[in-house]
């Protein structure tokens, strides 16, 4: 599995506008997938949360996760490109990006 399967999952599963990209490469991120783990346990796996992805040498790849909830300011969101999902998908992004 590599980014392009990651986007393809995006792409069918949350948002159909999302560009597939045929790029083969992995992105260490297991950190991330750790701690989607330990929030999934704390809150659920229907929690809604934002993925926040960098575009680097026109290649998306996804970096973080922010809890949607009345305290989610940290951050300015006109300045990153996200998509909206639950926890449980945002889980298999990452899972897919790093394999």
């Amino acid at each position: 599995m590599t980014l392009k399967d990651a986007q393809k999952y995006v792409k069918r599963y949350i948002d159909s506008s999302f560009i597939v990209q045929n790029i083969n490469k992995r992105y260490e991120c297991d950190d991330v997938v750790e701690d989607l783990k330990d929030l999934i346990a704390i809150y659920n796996k229907e929690r809604e949360c934002r993925v926040f992805y960098k575009v680097e040498d026109d290649v998306a790849y996804f970096t973080t996760v922010e809890i949607l909830d009345k305290y989610s300011t940290e951050f300015d969101t006109n300045n990153y490109h996200y998509i909206e999902t639950t926890l449980q998908k945002a889980l298999k992004i990452f899972q897919l990006q790093k394999k």
